[in-house]
């Protein structure tokens, strides 16, 4: 791509924005409106972040990976970027930021961790149910991971489940849901008639129901399962805070009213904070946010606080810190949208990955789902928390080991050479480009780990939950990795790696010679 030297006016930048854009979106240039906002067009997160590296490339600028979102149509856009050019002209200057940083600091952030005075157990709602419970409400239905908690939460009890939907009506979000477990092979006929869609969105007041609506939830859902986040590592925390944290508050100010809900809280793993050396954590409640970075995992960190200071004003709460979720520990089934498995992709497409001292904590989402499941339907263990760090650690060297084991090569390099590879113009289309901006020239962010962060993960409360009931999860070993690979070949994620791909074009070559003999 020819990079612009000098300050373009507006109109050169609008026209080339307009040409970018539309090459995404394989549409005409004409169908591009200038005003009008990028979302409206289906530019999505991961297109927007590509965008991005497009424009720093073209224009010789390091840009926030936000400035999207904070200039979200072609004329905003160009009239920032005109100006920041300008800017380098006349101070001689070749990097400027524009947008804001993804963090906070840990005193704003813990400013952000202030449950509403109104959210606390109404004295004059009907007690909590004893299981076993007759309505669930499960939010984030619509994921890989809601997808397995939810068949789970169907095959562990007689239930019915209201899943709340962002979809214009029941109609439209029964198929969501319905789509969404057939990817995986979850979905059931029989399902139907226990399902209730509830059309609604976790980012609004109220989830943006109707009042009649939200006081029926209200009078009749016993327990409530609250997996529903926005997954993103490059978005700034504000652009999450309303589905990730004021999504939260709304789930437990439902729970507190007209009948007491128990609400069981999927966090993370990540609102642990990131430090070199052996780290402790323990099943206890968060308490300061220091060292804890990256928009995602602080958001999850507030959210975690808040259920558990609502837990401390009586309402029962239980919440589980899984680590990054895999596939299935059984046939491999798992999503190719998260960033674990997008590094897998990009080191293999790449043929190396970066020197990187750290432990991973990879968790199958079939045991994940089973035991939240498991727990939170048994209805016992009302204010405990539960971390879910996996079988055991595993060191970033020994997972691109198996990835080799399993017939991919991938060469172990200094970061600096691995981040110049991924950044050259011949890597375009590594399915690490669009994250980017979590790959720092020096070092990865904070968002993908700090070099050697050994962290200890104490388990007890999850082993004492799931003594004698069968529900183990297993280790990460190269048995596992091949058939997660296997899984991805299948559906066309991966190609075959280059011996298995050779064999595979001798044997087509030997069987067309048999086929031409016998002629």
């Amino acid at each position: 791509m020819e990079k612009i030297e000098s300050a373009p006016d507006a109109d050169i930048v609008r026209a080339w924005l307009v040409e970018l854009v539309a090459g995404y979106l394989e549409c005409a240039p004409s169908a591009i409106v200038p005003g009008e906002s990028l979302s409206e067009y289906g530019l999505d997160s991961v297109y927007s972040l590509t965008v991005c590296t497009d424009i720093e490339e073209k224009l010789g600028l390091s840009l926030e990976p936000t400035i999207i979102w904070d200039y979200p149509s072609i004329d905003a856009l160009t009239g920032v970027l005109v100006k920041l050019l300008a800017a380098r002209t006349d101070s001689g200057r070749d990097h400027l930021t524009a947008g804001h940083g993804r963090s906070l600091p840990s005193g704003a952030l813990a400013a952000e961790a202030q449950l509403p005075d109104d959210i606390h157990p109404d004295p004059s709602a009907v007690p909590a149910a004893d299981a076993p419970y007759r309505h669930v409400l499960l939010t984030g239905a619509t994921g890989f991971a809601g997808a397995f908690l939810l068949r789970e939460i169907l095959d562990r009890s007689e239930a019915r489940v209201f899943a709340l939907v962002r979809a214009p009506d029941t109609g439209a979000g029964l198929d969501r849901v319905r789509d969404n477990l057939r990817r995986y092979g979850l979905w059931r006929e029989a399902d139907a008639p226990r399902l209730v869609i509830v059309p609604g969105d976790l980012g609004l007041p109220g989830f943006g129901l109707p009042d009649d609506a939200y006081a029926d939830l209200a009078e009749r859902i016993d327990v409530i399962f609250h997996n529903g986040a926005a997954v993103n590592f490059v978005l700034p925390y504000a652009r999450l805070k309303s589905v990730n944290v004021l999504g939260t508050q709304e789930v437990l100010r439902l729970a507190c009213r007209r009948r007491i809900k128990p609400v069981h809280f999927v966090s993370s793993m990540g609102v642990f904070p990131e430090r070199a050396g052996v780290n402790h954590f323990d099943e206890t409640e968060l308490l300061a946010p220091d060292g804890v970075m990256g928009s995602y995992r602080q958001s999850k960190w507030v959210a975690d606080r808040l259920v558990t200071l609502a837990g401390q004003r009586g309402l029962p709460v239980c919440v589980y810190r899984p680590g990054n979720i895999t596939g299935t520990q059984t046939t491999g089934v798992c999503t190719t949208d998260s960033i674990i498995n997008d590094l897998l992709k990009g080191c293999i497409q790449a043929g190396s990955a970066m020197e990187f001292k750290i432990d991973m904590l990879l968790i199958p989402v079939d045991f994940c789902a089973a035991a939240i499941a498991h727990i939170g339907l048994g209805g016992r263990r009302h204010g405990v928390i539960f971390n879910m760090p996996g079988a055991r650690r595993l060191p970033w060297r020994k997972f691109i080991d198996m990835v080799n084991g399993c017939g991919y090569p991938v060469r172990t390099i200094p970061y600096g050479e691995w981040y110049a590879k991924l950044s050259a113009p011949e890597a375009a289309n590594n399915a690490l480009r669009p994250y980017m901006a979590l790959f720092e020239k020096n070092a990865p962010s904070v968002d993908i780990g700090v070099h050697g962060n050994e962290p200890r993960i104490a388990t007890g409360n999850l082993d004492a939950a799931l003594a004698g009931t069968g529900i183990e999860c297993r280790a990460i070993d190269e048995s596992l990795m091949e058939t997660y690979l296997d899984y991805f070949r299948s559906i066309g994620h991966l190609p075959p790696p280059p011996g298995l791909a050779h064999a595979m074009s001798r044997d087509v070559e030997e069987s067309v010679v048999a086929d031409v003999a016998d002629l």
